[in-house]
């Protein structure tokens, strides 16, 4: 119960500030994010998915912005590009594309590291937009990422509610690929951080706004 307080504390946090920089001609906070789309337009919506899954690649670094108000929210934390909310670490297993995020609140109980099909994680029904990014990585450079952000999983890392980034025990998504990127790269400045409300942390656009990152494809339910 405890969690889920400051899981909503931080919702209302983000926002009331991001509402609050909004210029008087901004779009303003929509009350309602989506409507449910029909079975035609599903099963298109469908196909658009699976041929997004045929791009996926060892080391790609997925996107999506959920259709739900904290997703919203959460896009805001994005400086220069509000287009998604979340992400996560594409590895190859035994043929398979697995989604390797971290994410909290109702859909993720227990708060740890999650692996996921990408039928899932790149559902319709449960997102607005969606996209891969793919940085220029070596192979060696490529394999490290997926075994680091799968010793997290093993190591059942949590996600961090306080969006921390002085702590490593606790991860949110982009923080997650952020560190692992620091690590498999030896660059320590790999990613640039971003600095809002007194805060340091990295947004989702942090990594696929990084030069060496082409956006592979971004599509729009």
């Amino acid at each position: 119960m405890y969690k889920k307080r400051r899981w909503l504390g931080l919702c209302v946090y983000i926002v009331v500030f991001a509402v609050g920089c909004q210029s008087p001609t901004s779009q303003a906070l929509p009350s309602t994010i989506t409507t449910p789309p029909s079975e035609t337009s599903l099963l298109r919506q469908y196909h658009q998915r699976d041929s997004v899954i045929q791009l996926l690649q060892a080391g790609d670094i997925v996107l999506r912005l959920g259709n739900d108000l904290t997703s919203y929210m959460l896009s805001q934390l994005n400086q220069d590009d509000q287009s998604f909310s979340h992400c996560g670490v594409v590895s190859i297993e035994n043929g398979k594309p697995y989604i390797y995020h971290a994410i909290g609140g109702d859909y993720n109980p227990n708060q740890k590291i999650k692996r996921e099909s990408p039928t899932t994680w790149l559902a319709p029904q449960s997102n607005r937009a969606i996209g891969i990014a793919r940085l220029q990585l070596s192979p060696m450079q490529r394999q490290s990422l997926q075994d680091i952000t799968q010793q997290y999983y093993r190591e059942g890392r949590i996600f961090d509610l306080d969006f921390d980034l002085e702590t490593d025990d606790k991860l949110y998504c982009a923080e997650m690929i952020y560190k692992a990127l620091r690590t498999c790269t030896t660059d320590s400045n790999f990613i640039s951080t971003a600095h809002r409300f007194g805060r340091t942390y990295v947004g989702v656009d942090n990594i696929y706004h990084h030069p060496n990152a082409m956006l592979v494809c971004k599509l729009q339910y």
